[in-house]
C-alpha cells in the first residue's frame, strides 16, 4: 500500500502552481497593455479600449492566484489551522477555472 502525499508537499506544489499562474498573467497583462499602448493614434479607442479592458479583468484572476499563495505560504506556519487549509486547497482550483475563463473570453474578445 502506497502512503499518502504529505499535506506539505501538496501545499508547496499548490504555492509553486500559483506562482508560475500569477507570473504568467502578470506577463499577459504587460503584452497587452504595451500593445494597446503601441497602437497608431489614428486607432480608434474601441480598438485600443478592448486591449486594455482585457489587461485590467486580468487583475483578477492575478490576485486571485497571488492571494492563494499568501494563504498557502501562511499554511506552512501553522498548518493546523482548517481555514488555511480550505483557502489553499479549494483556492487554487478556483484561481485555475478564474484564469481559464479569463483566457478563453480574453482570447474571444482581443
Amino acid at each position: 500500500m502506497e502512503e499518502p502525499i504529505p499535506l506539505k508537499d501538496i501545499d508547496l506544489a499548490v504555492l509553486s502552481g500559483a506562482a508560475v499562474l500569477a507570473s504568467m498573467l502578470l506577463v499577459f497583462i504587460g503584452f497587452l497593455l504595451a500593445h494597446a499602448e503601441s497602437f497608431p493614434s489614428d486607432v480608434p479607442d474601441r480598438i485600443t479600449a478592448r486591449y486594455k479592458n482585457a489587461a485590467r479583468w486580468g487583475l483578477v484572476p492575478l490576485t486571485l492566484s497571488m492571494a492563494v499563495m499568501l494563504v498557502s505560504y501562511l499554511w506552512l506556519f501553522n498548518p493546523g489551522s482548517h481555514l488555511l487549509f480550505i483557502g489553499w486547497s479549494w483556492g487554487f482550483g478556483v484561481a485555475m477555472g478564474i484564469f481559464l475563463l479569463y483566457a478563453l473570453l480574453s482570447i474571444l474578445i482581443v
